[in-house]
């Protein structure tokens, strides 16, 4: 006869394995589009030239099988000596010229204050992101402009719901 903490181990393992062969046929069935998702996302990043005063600051990649098999982002924190009128007016160039259009543009709130301005882009199943911090909101150097772009697919934020499709 068992005793209910032998019974609620047994059902608690019978949970966990359960979970790991769900998460593993996850894996199985969609871990070679994730990985041709990333590598898409990778590629379409890597063909908009960054503007030519930025520097890079660090990049970002949230692939990260098997756990995120059904969307992904690679991307790049900037810092550039142009303002942000000349960063935004780079980036719409460059995402329209390969094919991207712009669905979003929306300022950023932190705290309810305006923190910064927010654009989406979108091209087939992928988007595009440009983010500001804004002027009013602390940076690194003053005289600098701090922005971040990136290029994901799979699960897209609120503010697309319905424009990319």
């Amino acid at each position: 006869m068992q005793t209910f903490r032998e019974s609620f181990f047994l059902q608690l393992a019978a949970i966990v394995a359960l979970l790991g062969v769900l998460v593993g046929a996850d894996y199985v069935i969609y871990g070679a589009n994730a990985a041709r998702g990333h590598q898409t996302v990778i590629s379409e990043f890597q063909r908009i030239r960054p503007l030519s005063s930025a520097v890079i600051q660090y990049r970002t990649d949230n692939y990260r099988p098997p756990w995120r098999n059904h969307q992904g982002t690679f991307g790049a924190y900037y810092s550039a000596a142009d303002a942000d009128s000349v960063i935004r007016q780079h980036y719409d160039k460059e995402l329209r010229s390969q094919g991207w259009r712009l669905v979003a543009d929306e300022p950023v709130k932190s705290w309810g204050k305006a923190s910064g301005e927010q654009l989406f882009y979108c091209k087939q199943s992928l988007y595009a992101g440009l983010y500001f911090r804004g002027a009013e909101f602390e940076r690194q150097k003053p005289s600098t402009s701090e922005y971040e772009f990136f290029v994901a697919w799979g699960s897209r934020p609120n503010e697309l719901k319905g424009k990319c499709d």
